[in-house]
């Protein structure tokens, strides 16, 4: 059984490894380590074995707003509540700084992660045309933190 965990630096590769595979881009590794040195509380692996085989991350965008930058697991984990843990331990921490609503961006094409989010009561407010590093847009997605689930 896989259990969460603030990110450590020497997290980095696996997490760059798991977004390549499981999300299709590469960014810069000072990015993470920016965000993670901004909000440490908001960088959250799951571990399994000793590997980071998960993750989220976000930032603080607003006084009283958080944005969940990127949540993946990777494909052989996927559908064992994984995903459902990182979001609630975000989520906890969001609540802790005082967010009011999380924001997020997904793939309009990735209609598994558009159903979990509007299970955990995200609902699409608009669409960014040419989001993505491939051209792909994404939807914007925001939950009210006094909200339930």
């Amino acid at each position: 059984m896989a259990h969460l965990r603030r990110f450590e630096k020497k997290d980095l590769t696996a997490v760059m490894r798991i977004v390549e595979k499981t999300l299709g881009e590469n960014y810069d590794p000072n990015l993470y380590i920016t965000f993670f040195n901004l909000w440490p509380e908001g960088f959250i692996v799951a571990v399994q074995n000793g590997k980071v085989i998960g993750f989220a991350l976000g930032a603080l965008t607003e006084p009283k707003e958080a944005r969940l930058l990127m949540l993946s697991v990777q494909k052989q984990h996927r559908g064992t509540g994984l995903g459902l843990l990182l979001w609630k331990w975000f989520r906890k921490a969001a609540l802790m700084k005082g967010a009011a609503k999380i924001t997020l961006e997904v793939r309009i094409t990735n209609k598994r992660a558009i159903r979990f989010y509007q299970r955990q009561g995200f609902t699409i407010t608009g669409i960014i045309s040419n989001y993505y590093s491939t051209g792909e847009s994404a939807y914007t997605m925001v939950k009210k933190l006094s909200d339930t689930p």
